[in-house]
């Protein structure tokens, strides 16, 4: 059955919905959705009925339907105020407003025998073929519902059967899954009872994304008992799994079809199943549960080296995305490229780059690559054309190649839309706009993450949809749209708690942790900040502890709490060793803030130096920016020329503006009024910090208000100095930020004022442990 309506045709058979630019991608439910209005247009169905047919129990909320709705008016060109398609009858539900057509399979299927028809001596061909395809058309008729004992028996020309198979080879060749599927559907009709044949073609139905169809073959499959012990259909109905967000069940499937494959002993399925199950576990973020898999696949396949460097491979890849680059480097020495096709050893190539290039050697990685482009046969593997174009991207960002990174992403995206792997282009966008965002490229990295965004939104991947949702809010913290921020990482949140994935769900309680803490809400900080914590202790993301621990350490110095942020550091250093340099830097940088609270300018300066050298080692730039400014801050209060200081932070604040830093850029140039006031530039001062307050407007920093608001009181008179810091006192303890108003204390007692505030002191006589505020020239005594 067959829909037309307006400028689109939904076929109910192939699964596919059409417009006039070409086939149109829609999550299950919004196609459920489209086909329940059209099949009772033009009548109105209720919500909940609509809820009911569509959802079923599993209907998150109420609001499932109009977002949904919302979807398909998107893909359909709608307008909500104008529906030429789909209308909404407020309080009531939807219905169809357009002309629908029902075109039955015989009116809608044309004649091919015209275009089948050869020359002389050939006359025998149309006929035989047209007699095979109008049976095709009858089981068309009857599939996927058609038990296989009531299929007519007729006798089918080979002629169509041979036709059909190489016209699917032709497809393999084009790497077009689409058309596979076309063909082999065709060809699964004329010989039902192939269990092999349905086998291929739901695995070229998942390569097309066509879910729905190959839900449809797989279930058809299923009912025959034996097939729920074969190793292929359980690896298939676990990809389907997988698009459905299941990962639950697509784990158990994957590891039934991976222990049916070793009881057999099939080297391509253990091999395939082993790949597709270590990506899982990755998904859920059990990394070493991932490779203890594929240890044990390799063990398997000892006598095929082929099929286990496949597996090694992705094995590599994976010590790759984690940072193990020696495991790494180890397990692709341990290859023997002398034994592989030609294809694995380029695929070698390519891994041995993206090592050579983390390992800090970016130029000799992208001479490889390029080299290995200009080698590669028009006829390549489209996966191992794709990996070299994404390679050749993210080397080039390290590289500063921007242009050129770019051209290489959008070459590995074309391809890979090409040959039907959908699913690849939203993971090549999310990756590349990291990579840009590491660089601060942000406008690309947003144009990238929102094109994987819709992507996964029309896939129905919520878990790749939270993913680059919370790239985009972790972009948006570090532009200071606190706001956007926000929202972005919140629907993050309830996704990735949804799905019961730790260690995303722990990356965005940090990220919104870090917003909660820059509103001034330092409290509701350090409970995010907590459960991201628990999160990946549980998991056993040291890299990340780290991250979130340090990030604590910093807010707790904020809050005036020295004994849990001494106690938490020290925890924290015991990890240390088990850290990559730029985490084991961002501890350093907070054991230099706590020595700096504790007065001890030499051993702040020693741990700041520590953090700098091993940020430089990390070749992140920003990072090494933000290192040389913390050690700047350090200087002035050392008494080390304000003015050797204000050059250094007036190149700081640029590099920063560059990169789209907005907020170390604000605090550089607050270090440059701070050297102006320490050498008596008051006016000079003022002008630059009502300068800064326009550009600070533009994001949302609660420590950085407080701090600008703090040196701005000592660019006033005297007589109106004590009123602001009175004012700035009492913010800073309705805000929880106690470090700050110890500041203002010492500040006050330096210059004998008598400030009518309620007096704080951090300090714990039983403990030993105490708070010293040093003071910068402009605020010490006079």
């Amino acid at each position: 059955m067959r829909y037309r309506f307006g400028d689109f045709t939904l076929d109910v058979q192939d699964g596919r919905l059409s417009g006039p630019d070409g086939p149109l991608l829609l999550r299950r439910q919004a196609w459920k959705l489209l086909l329940e209005l059209l099949q009772h247009a033009p009548a109105l169905l209720e919500r909940d009925r609509l809820l009911d047919r569509v959802w079923g129990r599993q209907a998150l909320s109420p609001n499932a339907l109009p977002q949904t709705i919302s979807e398909l008016r998107q893909a359909l060109g709608d307008d909500a105020r104008k529906p030429s398609y789909i209308e909404t009858c407020h309080g009531r539900g939807y219905r169809m407003v357009c002309e629908v057509e029902r075109l039955d399979p015989e009116s809608s299927t044309s004649s091919p025998v015209a275009s089948l028809a050869g020359g002389p001596g050939r006359r025998w061909l149309p006929l035989s073929l047209g007699l095979a395809l109008a049976l095709v058309v009858l089981l068309l008729m009857l599939w996927p519902g058609t038990r296989e004992d009531s299929i007519p028996t007729q006798a089918v020309d080979p002629a169509s059967v041979e036709l059909l198979k190489r016209q699917a080879a032709a497809a393999r060749q084009r790497h077009d899954p689409a058309a596979v599927a076309a063909q082999l559907r065709a060809l699964s009709l004329l010989e039902p009872g192939e269990a092999g044949l349905m086998l291929d073609l739901a695995e070229a139905e998942l390569d097309a994304l066509q879910t729905e169809q190959a839900r449809q073959t797989l279930d058809l499959l299923a009912t025959r008992p034996a097939m729920r012990q074969e190793p292929r259909w359980l690896v298939l109905t676990a990809r389907l799994a997988e698009i459905d967000s299941d990962f639950d069940q697509a784990i158990a499937l994957t590891e039934a079809g991976l222990n049916q494959a070793l009881a057999l002993n099939d080297p391509d399925q253990i091999a395939d199943a082993a790949i597709l199950l270590s990506r899982l576990l990755e998904r859920h973020a059990d990394a070493a549960a991932a490779l203890a898999v594929l240890d044990d696949a390799r063990q398997a396949l000892v006598e095929q080296p082929a099929v286990q460097a496949r597996v090694d491979l992705v094995a590599v890849a994976s010590l790759r995305g984690r940072g193990q680059l020696e495991q790494a480097r180890e397990r692709l020495d341990a290859v023997p490229l002398d034994q592989l096709p030609e294809a694995l050893r380029q695929r070698s190539i390519v891994e041995t780059a993206m090592l050579d290039s983390l390992d800090g050697q970016p130029g000799a990685a992208w001479a490889q690559l390029q080299a290995l482009l200009q080698a590669l046969p028009d006829n390549a593997h489209p996966d191992l054309v794709i990996d070299l174009n994404n390679a050749l991207g993210a080397v080039g960002v390290e590289v500063g190649a921007f242009d050129q990174a770019l051209e290489a992403f959008e070459r590995a995206m074309a391809l890979a839309r090409r040959s039907g792997r959908g699913q690849r282009v939203a993971g090549i966008q999310v990756n590349a706009g990291a990579l840009m965002a590491r660089r601060d490229r942000f406008v690309e990295a947003e144009r990238l993450w929102e094109g994987a965004l819709g992507v996964f939104e029309l896939l129905g991947d919520r878990r790749g949809e939270a993913v680059v949702l919370g790239n985009l809010a972790a972009m948006a913290s570090a532009q200071g749209l606190n706001e956007r921020s926000w929202v972005l990482n919140e629907r993050a949140l309830a996704l990735f708690a949804e799905l019961g994935l730790d260690g995303p769900h722990a990356r965005t309680a940090f990220n919104l942790a870090l917003v909660a803490a820059r509103e001034g809400s330092l409290d509701q900080a350090e409970q995010l900040f907590a459960k991201a914590w628990d999160a990946y202790r549980r998991i056993g993301q040291i890299d990340l502890l780290l991250y979130v621990g340090a990030s604590r350490v910093d807010y707790r110095l904020l809050a005036g709490d020295l004994l849990s942020a001494e106690a938490l550091l020290m925890e924290l250093e015991e990890l240390l060793d088990r850290g990559s340099a730029l985490r084991r830097a961002a501890v350093h940088a907070s054991a230099a803030r706590l020595a700096l609270w504790q007065g001890d300018l030499e051993r702040s300066r020693q741990a700041f130096e520590q953090a700098w050298q091993l940020r430089l080692e990390s070749g992140q730039d920003a990072w090494v920016a933000t290192s040389e400014l913390e050690l700047l801050q350090l200087d002035l209060l050392a008494a080390v020329d304000p003015w050797t200081v204000r050059v250094a932070a007036s190149e700081l604040a640029e590099r920063f503006e560059r990169r789209g830093q907005t907020r170390a850029a604000a605090r550089s140039r607050l270090l440059m009024a701070e050297a102006l006031l320490s050498v008596g530039e008051t006016d000079q001062a003022v002008s630059e910090l009502a300068q800064l307050r326009q550009d600070a407007m533009r994001f949302s920093d609660a420590s950085l208000t407080l701090d600008l608001d703090w040196v701005k009181a000592w660019a006033v008179s005297e007589p109106e100095r004590l009123p602001r810091l009175e004012a700035l006192a009492r913010r800073a303890r309705e805000k929880g930020f106690l470090g700050k108003l110890a500041q203002i204390e010492a500040g006050l007692a330096a210059r004998g004022l008598a400030a009518r505030i309620e007096p704080y002191r951090l300090s714990d006589e039983a403990s030993g442990s105490s708070l010293v505020v040093v003071l910068p020239p402009y605020a010490g005594p006079p």
